[in-house]
């Protein structure tokens, strides 16, 4: 059974990921990397057991610490947040990385 793709643009490439509906109780979601300036695709499969979904309230106003979080924000140059997804239960797996040329 053939996957369905979908093209995703980072920086001046374009890369085709497998195209799986965001909230899907099992799925599976492509991280993709720069390693060693290549990059990288790894695959991450996730059965969610127990998911909550909450929109942020208007008036709320966040501030950004130093924390990892807060630098991938900074990174993806996000100006605001408007939802919060929390799983409180899933099983993960995370499949060794592989070129972006290579098949999976």
């Amino acid at each position: 059974m053939a996957k369905e793709m979908t093209q995703v643009t980072f920086g001046s490439q374009q890369v085709a990921v497998i195209a799986e509906g965001y909230y899907h109780r099992f799925r599976m979601n492509p991280d993709l990397d720069q390693v060693d300036g290549r990059w990288q695709q790894t695959l991450v499969q996730t059965n969610t057991l127990a998911f909550a979904q909450q929109l942020l309230p208007r008036k709320l106003r966040l501030t950004q610490g130093q924390g990892p979080l807060s630098t991938l924000l900074q990174q993806l140059e996000a100006g605001l947040v408007l939802r919060f997804d929390v799983v409180q239960d899933a099983q993960s797996a995370l499949y060794l990385p592989t070129p972006l040329g290579a098949r999976l």
